[in-house]
């Protein structure tokens, strides 16, 4: 029915380490009305992920971080360090070019823990990862 709403849902059904808060583990989009979708070939890819995080690494880690991204263009990025309930701790911005990047953080000032990194830009799709500080 063209007037009924589309709603999706999607869960995270393992990860690892494990997700100490189940709670951030579903997500939910509904869309009230068929005119908001547009055909595939309309949209920009950097309408979806820009910005897509490939890998963290050592995970777990004592201190230093790498985190290697994927950006669509060049531009600057806020990187949000959450714990484990979803408060942001640590905050870094940094200026990427279109393509590969590899990032260096000091986190040996945070707390032993599970953490998310999610970063903040205008438009498109946020895809957090999760680290284990030691």
């Amino acid at each position: 029915n063209p007037s009924s709403p589309i709603v999706a849902t999607t869960k995270l059904l393992s990860s690892t380490p494990t997700d100490v808060n189940v709670l951030n583990n579903t997500a939910t989009i509904t869309i009230n009305s068929a005119s908001e979708i547009l055909p595939l070939e309309q949209y920009q890819s950097s309408q979806f992920i820009p910005i897509l995080i490939k890998k963290i690494a050592p995970n777990p880690t004592d201190g230093e971080l790498k985190i290697i991204l994927n950006s669509l263009d060049n531009r600057e990025i806020k990187l949000n360090f959450l714990d484990a309930f979803g408060k942001i701790v640590k905050t870094e911005t940094r200026n990427i070019e279109k393509g590969i990047n590899h990032l260096q953080f000091d986190v040996s000032e945070l707390p032993q823990g599970v953490y998310l990194i999610s970063h903040s830009i205008k438009g498109g799709l946020k895809l957090p990862m999760k680290f284990v500080k030691m």
